[in-house]
């Protein structure tokens, strides 16, 4: 019997992975297939690369099966073969079929077969259902990546069970896409996109009976995006293929060297990465109270393993409410936006790779190294600016500071709205009203006046000699392990 406390992923989705897994992994350059009709050597070919990556045992428990036909390969997947262990009742062999046809330039042509593919699984307390799912695009075995490839299904609902406690998870019509174009010096631009619509999760509340009682969280769409620029894509894929050919711990002992060597080459393995994530009308509802947030954004930048690396963060937020608002918070103290960023420039990423590289013994020890060598260095440094927008206040801040082993720093903030907030904290029912107030008068005395009537504090900071000063008042830091004294 399958374990009713077990989450189980849809596996059909999986399926799709692995077949795309193995179009993107096991070409390396295109076999005997690519003639004008597919052949049973050329069969063996494919099979014999795919088992570079995933092994024998795909094939073995007919997980996955290449047979030729017209001008091509079947791929065909079986759902119900991949779980370690047979659901009872057996599950329906969910079969998916891609056709994949060589072509004259190394490229391959590929594309889920028959009707979009609709299937439902379920068993030990958990369902799975996908609609209309398809893919298809073009993978270019030379360059490694999929010129174009475009995956996606109607729905996707999932029902089971994560920590003990049973969830659900519905969508709209999600899609995945990725497509990549050759760069200088044989790299690589890759793109990747997945985006869901109409995401509802809903967790009952495990602390009460009542099954009206839950939370529930709807997105109107979701969206990740992944940009590579000029990435070593091949070469990731030729040093992943040598590292798992050492599968004993004499070959890797034997190849240590070549191992870090080959990785070196590959350096700086990418000049940029960019990560986003959009989050666009967020609804979180639960006992009493409900959450909206109209967006939620995300964006990661880091260089490559070069000289003068950096690495950014960009956090945005819009919208933010309570509804109802709890009776003992003012609606003015919630904030509505936020807008966040984070840099990291100046470091040598190369000789923190290097330094890490040359330590195979400890990943600790090259880790703690590479840290020194950043400290000692002194060129990198770190910045971030912030606001923060509510009903009845607004703040403004940024600060600046060296990565080095003096711990230095400046800032500058500025605020608008503190009579406003005042008066929203002496409504706040609580013990820590008279706490809250005095802080904001410390603050407000430090302040000193612009010209837009807002407050304003100059910061400077030297964790070394223990000394902050704001706006030229000096205070000492106290001590670590001696409190507040």
């Amino acid at each position: 019997m399958s374990d009713p406390g077990r989450f189980r992923l849809p596996a059909v989705s999986g399926a799709l992975g692995l077949v795309l897994g193995g179009l993107a992994l096991s070409w390396t350059a295109p076999p005997a297939a690519s003639a004008t009709e597919g052949t049973a050597e050329g069969a063996r070919e494919l099979q014999a690369s795919i088992e570079q990556y995933f092994g024998q045992e795909i094939f073995e428990k007919g997980i996955l099966t290449i047979a030729p036909r017209g001008d091509g390969y079947d791929f065909v997947i079986h759902r119900n073969r991949i779980a370690a262990k047979q659901p009872d009742p057996p599950a329906p062999d969910l079969q998916m079929t891609f056709h994949v046809v060589p072509e004259a330039d190394g490229t391959y042509a590929f594309k889920s077969e028959g009707d979009p593919f609709t299937g439902s699984d379920a068993g030990g307390g958990s369902m799975q259902s996908l609609q209309n799912c398809q893919a298809h695009g073009v993978f270019d075995a030379r360059a490694r990546y999929f010129a174009s490839l475009d995956a996606g299904c109607d729905r996707i609902a999932l029902k089971g069970q994560l920590e003990s406690e049973p969830f659900s998870v519905d969508t709209g019509k999600i899609s995945f896409h990725m497509s990549g174009k050759p760069a200088a010096n044989g790299a690589s631009d890759i793109d990747m996109a997945f985006d869901v619509p109409d995401l509802v999760t809903v967790v009952p509340n495990k602390d009460t009976p009542d099954p009206k009682d839950f939370s529930r969280f709807t997105v109107g769409h979701i969206h990740y995006g992944i940009h590579l620029d000029a990435v070593h894509y091949a070469g990731l894929f030729d040093f992943y293929r040598f590292a798992l050919s050492l599968d004993t711990v004499a070959k890797a002992q034997a190849a240590d060297s070549e191992l870090r060597d080959r990785f070196k080459a590959i350096l700086p393995v990418w000049n940029g990465l960019q990560v986003e994530a959009a989050y666009d009308a967020v609804r979180v509802e639960s006992t009493g109270v409900t959450v909206l947030l109209d967006h939620y954004g995300e964006r990661h930048a880091l260089s490559g393993m070069v000289k003068d690396g950096h690495y950014s963060l960009d956090v945005t937020l819009a919208g933010f409410a309570l509804a109802p608002n709890r009776k003992s918070l003012p609606a003015g103290i919630l904030p509505s936006g936020l807008g966040l960023r984070f840099d990291v420039t100046g470091v040598d990423l190369e000789r923190i790779a290097n330094t890490m590289l040359d330590n195979p013994g400890s990943s600790d020890a090259g880790l703690q190294s590479a840290l020194v060598d950043l400290l000692i260095d002194g060129k990198a440094v770190f910045s971030a600016d912030a606001s923060v927008t509510a009903p009845d206040y607004a703040v403004i801040g940024k600060a600046r500071a060296p990565i080095n082993l003096r711990m230095q720093g400046t800032g500058s903030f500025s605020a608008s709205g503190y009579d406003a907030i005042s008066a929203d904290i002496s409504q706040l029912k609580s013990e820590d009203v008279a706490g809250y107030a005095l802080i904001l008068a410390f603050l407000k005395g430090l302040a000193r006046g612009t010209p837009d009537g807002h407050l304003a504090w100059d910061v400077a900071f030297d964790l070394v000699a223990r000394k902050i000063t704001v706006n030229g008042q000096s205070f000492d830091l106290p001590e670590k392990g001696k409190g507040e004294e």
